[in-house]
């Protein structure tokens, strides 16, 4: 079986060069003043944030089969014929003046004996229900005629309902794009969920809800890994959509944390940022204009990880404040904070086996959930 990198040189996505990695500088005008835009090429960059579902190339896992490309990495689900997730970097260099080509193509990449969705005319091929939603969306791609052709793959299509995919989610994608306008670089993952069990006439599952996360991190000229340059002051939004074009309302309306979409989907985010950082940003609830004013309390690890009553456990995190209230599976603790990131708790006696919860100046958290 051929790795990533042989099947995108044979394919002339890569040039073979030991470091793989290509970065394409563009100028552009911002509000009258000169910033550097930076176009992300190569798959180092299009999953940044990690892998949520540990996809591979192994053609046996066919409801979790991995497609990388410079565009855009994804997930590809064989049962559902569509994305389980596509991830992707966007700056302002990713956008130019390619246009929208509407290209629209089968997947090439799927290995021999997966059903490739094709491009019959659209009202046989997904009802008249239902549009080609991108998930990777064609303005985040103009740089290029090939980059935004790639984008019309039916890899990157998933049945969305018209008055979500043209309203609330094109909103949405605008939105984002508008945050890379200071030069921030922009970490995105979104995919279908909920299934209704029901399939289009190209036998694509229909999914109940739509989700997105983006990450807003400083600075996309930077050569320093974005994943690295997360951290607790990242802007994180995620959204959750009802699939429907009836009774919407604005993005803003859907905004939920990161660890909601990870308990509906099963995956895991943010696998390559560090893990109390990752911890701490699944837990943000954004406010549709900018950080919440009041920071969620969050446990990161505790230690030790179990033990007798009477003994002492560190527990870390963030936001505690100087008064925390900790429980041992429901039984209050004695215990005292230093610098509001850090408790010591002794286990009380009638605790037994279970999670700690920490209430704190951000509110509560459950060591049972990440």
């Amino acid at each position: 079986m051929q790795s990533i990198r042989s099947f995108l040189l044979r394919m002339g996505r890569l040039r073979p060069t030991p470091a793989s990695r290509f970065v394409f500088i563009f100028s552009i005008l911002v509000l009258g003043n000169s910033i550097p835009a930076w176009a992300k090429r190569g798959v180092d960059f299009q999953m940044a944030l990690g892998n949520p579902t540990a996809a591979t190339t192994d053609p046996s896992k066919t409801n979790n089969y991995l497609i990388a490309r410079s565009q855009f990495t994804l997930s590809y689900n064989g049962i559902h014929h569509q994305p389980n997730w596509v991830s992707w970097s966007y700056s302002t260099g990713d956008s130019g003046s390619s246009g929208r080509t509407d290209a629209w193509s089968e997947e090439t990449a799927l290995p021999a004996g997966y059903y490739r969705v094709g491009i019959a005319t659209f009202g046989s091929s997904f009802g008249e229900s239902w549009d080609r939603g991108h998930m990777c969306p064609s303005a985040d791609r103009t740089a290029t005629v090939a980059d935004n052709e790639l984008t019309f793959r039916m890899s990157n299509m998933i049945p969305q309902a018209a008055q979500n995919n043209q309203g609330l989610w094109a909103n949405f994608e605008n939105y984002t794009r508008g945050l890379a306008s200071d030069g921030d670089e922009i970490l995105i993952v979104c995919g279908p969920a909920q299934f209704t069990g029901n399939r289009i006439p190209n036998q694509m599952s229909v999914p109940g809800s739509v989700w997105k996360i983006i990450v807003e991190v400083p600075n996309a000229s930077s050569t320093t890994p974005a994943y690295q340059r997360v951290t607790t002051n990242s802007r994180v939004i995620a959204i959750l959509t009802p699939n429907t074009s009836s009774g919407l309302g604005t993005w803003q309306s859907y905004i939920t944390s990161v660890e909601e979409i990870e308990e509906i989907t099963g995956f895991n985010f943010f696998s390559n940022v560090d893990p109390a950082v990752a911890t701490y940003l699944k837990n943000i609830v954004d406010t549709g204009t900018g950080q919440p004013t009041t920071k969620p309390t969050v446990i990161t690890s505790f230690s030790p990880a179990s033990g007798p009553a009477g003994t002492i456990v560190t527990i870390s995190g963030y936001n505690f404040g100087t008064s925390p209230v900790v429980e041992f599976n429901g039984i209050g603790a004695v215990a005292s904070a230093s610098g509001g990131n850090t408790i010591t708790a002794t286990v009380p006696a009638e605790a037994g086996t279970g999670p700690i919860t920490v209430s704190g100046t951000g509110g509560t958290d459950t060591s049972a959930t990440d």
